[in-house]
């Protein structure tokens, strides 16, 4: 009989940790929860500033080679025009030479 009081108390003594255990748990729950919360907040955050950062580095990177290549097909039209002046300078300068000396004699 003593053996069948000490396991009922003893049943009793584990509900009774069972219960504190769980009301700790339950006590605990929305601290653990705010935390999770917090932390998957800190992440999403890491990882939007990553992405960002990143965004931010490409469309650098892109600016800098169609800068790149503006500036190569400026240098190109440049050589062209003074390719052409050199090429057609002597004659532009005879064809103004020759206007202004005409105009006058014609009017």
């Amino acid at each position: 009989m003593d053996s069948i009081l000490y396991r009922i108390i003893e049943i009793e003594r584990e509900a009774q940790s069972i219960s504190d255990e769980a009301a700790r748990a339950k006590k605990n729950l929305p601290k653990e929860v705010e935390a999770e919360k917090k932390r998957l907040e800190e992440e999403a955050q890491a990882d939007l500033d990553a992405r960002v950062m990143k965004f931010a580095k490409d469309e650098a990177e892109d600016e800098e080679k169609r800068l790149e290549e503006i500036t190569v097909r400026h240098e190109a039209h440049l050589e062209a025009i003074r390719e052409l002046f050199e090429k057609n300078s002597a004659a532009w300068e005879n064809e103004i030479y020759e206007s202004i000396i005409k105009t006058p004699s014609e009017g």
